[in-house]
């Protein structure tokens, strides 16, 4: 086997060969090797038992399909979306000796975690802007104006809205101000991020238990970087909403008010029915409850399978009580907000 590997694979096999787990080098191993190499190995720093094939041939250590390793990223992207899915399919493909890539993880991280939707948001605010611009200014109770005092209203309706919203008040409504949108939007949302980053942070703090599992930063880092799917949904969802609302604005400025009425009325439309029927609390409610589940088992198959902790039982039960507090903590004051449905339902 170590004649096929030499022959097909020398310009692939690494300079340094070293244990996947705790990276302890594996060079005077290979070095004792003679006529043949041995199809299993086992780390004697950590005991990790691997494949040499695993190690040795550099198209074993990278998957076609990962982000951190694909050639097309937006496929890459949408790939390894999909597959985060499932935790179990997922893990069983993902190994330690696929190479982590910190720098794609961190570009995961913030295309899931809001990055991505703050640039293309404040790319629709200057298209929005020069459309006003370009078609003589603003469109103010039936004049144009080119003055800077309405831009805000643009920046604010496709970066901020809907977790902030503009409110007025004084005499005859001539002061202005913002205000954060607690109706139904910032409660999910602090139970998604407070849920999910209780699993790195406390897997870092527990450096004792992480080091005795010779599980490094990296390993913690890819864990929770494809466990963010749920931030690209959220991202798309509003990128949706904020289209709509660009087209009203550029239909404003063109003039076109047919059209301008037609998109306000589907919106305004839309909202009514979510909040009318307290549909959209019921909706937070279940994806909550539904993520935090789907959190759960992520985390269990992560360090079953990944990781591989000799105890995991008593890690994940641990880190499961701080993600459960993680949870409560925005959920709690958000709750006050589902009491008229629950009211109206009789629960």
């Amino acid at each position: 086997m170590m004649d096929e590997i030499t022959r097909s694979h020398a310009d692939s096999i690494p300079g340094h060969i070293r244990c996947p787990r705790c990276d302890y080098e594996l060079d005077g191993v290979i070095a004792a090797f003679t006529d043949q190499c041995p199809l299993q190995g086992t780390c004697s720093e950590c005991g990790m038992e691997f494949e040499w094939a695993n190690l040795l041939r550099a198209d074993r250590r990278q998957l076609p399909w990962l982000f951190e390793h694909t050639r097309h990223p937006v496929r890459g992207v949408l790939g390894t979306l999909w597959k985060s899915l499932f935790p179990g399919r997922f893990w069983n493909a993902v190994q330690m000796w696929h190479v982590p890539r910190v720098g794609r993880l961190w570009l995961y991280v913030a295309l899931c975690g809001g990055v991505f939707l703050l640039l293309v948001s404040m790319l629709m605010a200057a298209i929005d802007i020069g459309v006003y611009y370009v078609a003589g200014g603003f469109v103010v109770r039936g004049i144009r104006t080119t003055s800077p005092e309405y831009w805000w209203q643009v920046v604010e309706q496709l970066i901020l809205y809907p977790f902030a919203h503009e409110e007025w008040w004084g005499a005859a409504w001539s002061v202005k101000g913002m205000s954060l949108n607690t109706d139904f939007m910032l409660m999910p949302i602090g139970c998604f991020w407070g849920m999910n980053l209780s699993w790195p942070v406390m897997m870092l703090l527990l450096s004792d238990s992480r080091l005795e599992a010779k599980v490094k930063r990296t390993h913690v880092l890819r864990g929770w970087a494809y466990s963010l799917w749920w931030g690209m949904v959220i991202t798309i969802m509003l990128l949706v909403l904020r289209t709509g609302i660009l087209a009203t604005d550029i239909c404003d400025s063109m003039g076109w008010t047919w059209m301008k009425m037609q998109l306000i009325n589907a919106r305004n439309w839309g909202w009514q029915v979510l909040l009318s029927y307290d549909i959209a609390y019921g909706i937070a409610l279940t994806l909550v409850l539904a993520l935090y589940v789907w959190t759960a088992r992520w985390w269990w198959v992560v360090i079953v399978r990944y990781w591989r902790f000799s105890r995991p039982g008593l890690v994940y039960w641990l880190i499961f009580a701080v993600s459960l507090l993680a949870l409560l903590i925005p959920g709690v004051p958000g709750s006050y907000e589902l009491l008229p449905m629950l009211n109206r339902w009789n629960w």
